[in-house]
């Protein structure tokens, strides 16, 4: 809710605007004006919200005789109490409060509440102020106890702890009274939600129809969705018509998975959306689910290109790309709407678009390993460079981060990495990361240190090339290498010369450019030695002018010209004929 700001002592700017909403910070009214100000709260019957902040640390006494001013006259006070809320940020048992209805906290805890609950005998609402329930509250029914007189409580609680949160809220018949939105960030009470306007609140799409339109237009809204499928376009536009107060848009890779929540305004969203319909148009739902999945496998592959900058930044201007789009090539906008993203983008695009065809597919995070010690001896100062680390069953793997997808396909689960097929399904080739068990890429691909469901069937190599259109005659389950596997390999082999050769002219340069700064330095510390005449520092002011003199290379001008003229004189005279001409030319 908006609430105008009063500076200093304007406070006669109530009547002149007819403020509605206002917030008067405690520590800028000074005493002369308490009488003025309650007069002034009493002309103005058309204010309904006073919101005042005790924020300064000073005597309780200084504090009590402001209070006074709003609640100081039982009989008779200047602001209707429910109206009037007040922000308390520490813990001041001796101030006149008792006679609230509304107080704002800026922190929380569950003794706060126990005590201004005995306090405050009217508490009807406290209103959180950038307060988190933290990981240091373990039962359920505290949690749900604080939000007894709260709209919202923001978490910040483990992923398990989250799920028993919405296991105890199911259990105990409270889901239609308490909301925990599925990013896990905030648990909201419903009938709290009604009466107070605050800040953002995030809510599960599927949650709206538990709320009034009223509400809905007059607390910011940020939807979150499981996945793009939950909210087409025109649904949002209709949502917008009706003047839902929506802000911002999140996207869960996963229910409470935290880290990896999206957010985007709603124009993005829109852009987003659209280009996911296009991405799925003409798949049709009677397709088996392997053919669907495998037909957006390949749109995907076929239209998002790696990201090098964005994962591997190596000039400056590469690294000023990096930063500005560390969260956009890993996330749904670039890929859809560029182009062009790093593997989180390309997981993220996958799960989405793969939700639209009515395919169940989960976001995985792992590491590509380099090595792995046991928990214990585990110290991350030692890690070098981009190495990370994740830790699994008491082992701690260190290497790289990738993400990569895990999808069900009649009833089992495979793993699908859609970043490392896309070289092969732009040649055309059947990709090599599509379809694999947990032993396959813990093996084969060192991908370690991830979760999710276990993967443990194979596929028929066969079907895997019928699925991508392979040109391959088999003999049993061997593959027959065809002509063009041999052309691929030899472009393959001319390829990594061709790195090779990079590399090696990028370490010569590199020794190159390392050896001339060394000369320079001692050439340079030599001339300061050696230079010590106004002649000489002349000169050598000179031979920096001419980087084309003969004297910067050691060599002597009257000998050069002396052995240029003896050359020339010793060659054969030029023939004076057209074809020679040419051939000179």
């Amino acid at each position: 809710m908006e609430r105008e700001v009063i500076f200093n002592d304007d406070i006669d700017e109530i009547s002149k605007q007819k403020l509605k909403n206002i917030r008067i910070p405690g520590d800028v009214i000074r005493k002369n004006n308490y009488e003025k100000l309650k007069q002034v709260l009493r002309d103005n019957s058309q204010l309904e919200s006073v919101y005042i902040n005790i924020e300064k640390d000073g005597p309780t006494e200084h504090w009590n005789n402001f209070l006074d001013v709003f609640v100081g006259d039982a009989d008779n006070p200047p602001i209707d109490f429910s109206k009037l809320i007040v922000q308390i940020n520490s813990y001041r048992p001796n101030l006149h409060i008792d006679k609230l209805e509304n107080i704002a906290l800026k922190s929380i805890n569950l003794e706060d509440i126990s005590y201004y609950e005995t306090k405050i005998p009217n508490l009807k609402n406290i209103i959180m102020v950038d307060s988190i329930i933290d990981r240091d509250i373990y039962r359920f029914e505290d949690i749900t106890f604080a939000l007894k007189y709260t709209k919202k409580l923001d978490l910040d609680i483990s992923k398990s702890m989250l799920e028993g949160l919405s296991d105890f809220l199911e259990e105990n018949n409270l889901q239609d009274k308490i909301l925990l939105s599925n990013d896990g960030k905030t648990i909201v009470n419903l009938e709290k939600a009604k009466e107070i306007e605050e800040s953002e609140l995030s809510l599960n799409i599927k949650d709206l129809d538990k709320f009034e339109l009223d509400t809905l237009r007059n607390n910011s809204i940020k939807l979150v969705l499981e996945s793009t499928k939950d909210l087409s376009t025109k649904k949002l536009e209709e949502l917008e018509k009706l003047g839902v107060n929506i802000k911002s848009i999140g996207i869960c890779r996963e229910k409470f998975n935290l880290p990896e929540e999206e957010n985007y305004d709603v124009d993005t969203y829109k852009k987003i959306r659209n280009k996911l319909d296009e991405l799925v148009s003409g798949i049709s739902m009677d397709l088996p689910e392997k053919e669907r999945f495998a037909e957006v496998y390949k749109r995907i592959c076929n239209s998002i290109v790696y990201d090098t900058p964005a994962a591997y930044p190596e000039t400056e201007d590469e690294i000023n790309y990096n930063i500005a789009q560390a969260k956009n090539s890993r996330n749904l906008r670039n890929g859809l709407l560029e182009g062009k993203s790093v593997c989180a983008g390309y997981a993220s695009v996958l799960k989405n678009a793969l939700a639209m065809v009515g395919i169940e597919s989960k976001y995985i995070i792992g590491i590509i390993k380099k090595e792995e010690v046991p928990s214990e001896e585990f110290k991350k100062e030692k890690l070098k460079g981009k190495d990370e680390y994740k830790e699994k069953d008491g082992i701690v793997y260190i290497g790289e981060s990738h993400a990569w997808n895990k999808v069900k396909l009649d009833g089992i689960w495979y793993n699908v990495d859609a970043t490392w097929d896309t070289p092969d399904i732009r040649k055309g080739k059947v990709p090599t990361h599509c379809l694999k068990t947990d032993e396959q890429i813990i093996e084969k691909d060192k991908k370690v240190g991830f979760y999710g469901p276990k993967c443990v069937t194979k596929i028929d190599n066969k079907q895997l090339e019928k699925l991508f259109n392979g040109k391959h005659i088999y003999i049993g389950n061997v593959k027959i290498p065809n002509f063009k596997d041999f052309t691929e390999g030899l472009k393959e082999l001319g390829r990594t010369y061709i790195e090779i050769g990079k590399d090696i002219k990028k370490g010569f340069m590199k020794v190159k450019e390392r050896v001339k700064n060394t000369l320079e330095k001692k050439e340079n510390l030599l001339i300061g030695q050696s230079n010590t005449d106004t002649e000489s520092l002349k000169k050598d002011d000179e031979l920096k002018s001419n980087p084309w003199s003969l004297d910067n290379y050691g060599i002597e001008k009257e000998k050069f010209l002396d052995e240029t003229k003896r050359i020339a004189s010793n060659n054969e005279p030029k023939k004076d004929n057209e074809e020679n001409s040419r051939e000179e030319r």
